[in-house]
């Protein structure tokens, strides 16, 4: 029998149980495989991660002693959707996952380079509906064409820094 919990996983990395473990197949299922769910939950404010344990079962029907728990949750970084929306003073980045929105909302996190690299970063305002994030620059008018921002230091709700080599957008 396989016996699995969830924990909630919020945006400031804490986690909280949201049951005991509770049996998600036995032997008289034909059941291979286990699907748990996706690691998003509602309003992509926080992420799931499952602990589970199997407990063997003998002709009589009668459970033996736990495993070990296993926990699956993401371990893969966010990257960056491409293309940005851009107008003449704000970026919008889409993110490919949920991800914590103090460090969303960091302007030391965004580095911009290229033809618009004099402007001012005033603020990244993240909004946790859609994963995107709006830079706000200051000191003139975005240029088309030349420009790209280079993300750091930001993590998932589950604590994975973002990837590189999915952390730049060109515009």
């Amino acid at each position: 029998n396989l016996y699995c919990k969830t924990l909630q996983m919020y945006q400031d990395g804490t986690s909280q149980v949201d049951s005991d473990f509770i049996l998600q197949t036995s032997p008289s299922s034909s059941a291979t495989t286990t699907s748990l769910g996706g690691v998003v939950g509602p309003g992509n404010e926080h992420a799931l991660k499952y602990e589970c344990k199997v407990r063997g079962v003998n002709s009589d029907g009668v459970e033996g002693a736990d495993s070990n728990t296993v926990t699956a949750q993401d371990n893969v970084g966010p990257g960056l959707l491409t293309p940005p929306v851009v107008t003449s003073t704000t970026v919008t980045i889409t993110f490919s996952e949920p991800v914590r929105e103090v460090d969303a909302e960091t302007t030391g996190n965004y580095v911009l380079t290229g033809t618009s690299a004099a402007l001012t970063l005033s603020t990244a305002v993240y909004d946790t509906a859609s994963s995107t994030v709006t830079l706000t620059y200051t000191g003139g008018t975005i240029t088309s064409g030349g420009n790209t921002i280079t993300v750091t230091g930001v993590k998932d709700v589950t604590g994975n820094t973002i990837l590189v080599g999915s952390n730049t957008v060109t515009f």
